[in-house]
């Protein structure tokens, strides 16, 4: 679920049209007690009523889901595999190689 509290900004953000404004301002929690639709998706995955795979495909930003479940304290933990199942190949945002030629 995501929730939007009206706030000073948030309503001048949406007077002038800017909503990709409104989420952003929701990301960085200005207004306390929003929440992004990938905040709620991320708890829901931490806490084991939805599935990762599931709740990656059901996001608006899988990429910002990732990220967040990462980064999280409870997400920094491997995410659990089914019996048999292999780790999707998934992004990793703790592990970069670059390859650089001259």
């Amino acid at each position: 679920m995501e929730v939007l509290l009206n706030t000073k900004l948030i309503a001048e953000l949406i007077e002038k049209g800017d909503f990709s404004g409104v989420k952003e301002a929701m990301e960085k929690s200005m207004a306390e007690g929003s929440q992004t639709f990938e905040m709620d998706i991320a708890r829901l995955i931490i806490d084991g009523t939805v599935d990762r795979k599931e709740g990656l495909s059901y996001a608006d930003s899988p990429t910002n889901l990732q990220w967040r479940l990462q980064n999280s304290a409870a997400g920094l933990a491997a995410p659990e595999q089914e019996d048999g199942d292999e780790m999707d190949d998934e992004p990793s945002f703790t592990e970069i190689t670059l390859d650089v030629k001259h």
